[in-house]
């Protein structure tokens, strides 16, 4: 993935995270939302996992987790916690 400011300002589409999904250089992108568009999205490479929150407007890495120091399920979830309390505290 680029930059961070290569995301629109705005929730990313179930088919905008989809096509983050297939994307050369990530291996693992999900919305922390079931239904609808997402404010908050955990992406992975085979040697790290991040946390992405929208916030203001502006998509923000929040958490990132080396998977040097952590297994992934361990940092999917630290990351995801740290999305999901960047939000509501935005809220």
């Amino acid at each position: 993935m680029g930059s961070l400011e290569s995301l629109p300002p705005r929730p990313l589409r179930e088919s905008e995270v989809a096509t983050l999904n297939r994307s050369a250089g990530i291996d693992y992108a999900v919305a922390t939302e079931r239904d609808g568009p997402t404010s908050g999205l955990i992406i992975a490479t085979e040697r790290w996992v991040k946390g992405l929150a929208l916030i203001d407007d502006r998509w923000q890495s929040v958490a990132s987790e080396p998977l040097s120091e952590s297994p992934r399920p361990d940092a999917l979830r630290t990351c995801e916690q740290a999305v999901i309390g960047a939000i509501e505290a935005d809220e």
